[in-house]
This record gives structure tokens, sequence and C-alpha cells, in this order.
């Protein structure tokens, strides 16, 4: 989260998220349909995306994330995520997680 130093006009192309509650905070997500953004690559030969870009999800046990990606990258401040509809979606086309 960000805090921008002047106020953003809300519209059709720009609008807030709702985050979650804290009492939500240990809610079980697994298996639950996400969505993520971030102006990453869309392919690996891509260049960085000057528009932001979004895919559906598919939040994983972070047990069995931890298995493939190891304790450098998955904690408990991680949500891991899988394709919804193909197995090659991913968030981190170009970053750190690759597979």
């Amino acid at each position: 989260m960000i805090k921008l130093p002047v106020k953003i006009p809300f519209n059709s192309k720009v609008s807030p998220i709702q985050l979650p509650k804290a009492s939500d905070r240990f809610k079980n997500y697994v298996n639950s349909e996400s969505v993520v953004s971030g102006f990453g690559r869309t392919s690996e030969r891509s260049q960085i995306s000057k528009t932001l870009n979004f895919v559906n999800m598919r939040v994983v046990d972070n047990k069995d994330c931890l298995k493939l990606f190891g304790a450098k990258i998955v904690n408990e401040n991680v949500i891991c995520a899988k394709g919804w509809i193909a197995k090659n979606q991913n968030a981190c086309m170009g970053g750190e997680e690759t597979k």
C-alpha cells in the first residue's frame, strides 16, 4: 500500500480496491479465486508493460508453494497462486519466480 501526495480522482478506469478486514487475516483462502495485477512482462522476451495487467489465479497452499520455491520466497506474508485457467498463467514473468 502506498500513500500518494495528492488525491486521485476515481472514474471508470481508476478505482480503489477493498482490502481484507483485519479479522480475515488468518482466514484460509486456499482454492479461492484471486486477482493479481502488475506491470511485469507478458512473455519471457517482452519489455516491462506500460499498462497495468491482471490475471485471475487460484490461491494454493503455502506448504505446496514452499516445496517449489523455498523459504527465501515463501513465508507467512506470501500468498501463493497458480493459473486459474491455464498452468502457464503467472504473475512473475521476469521476476524472482519464473516456473
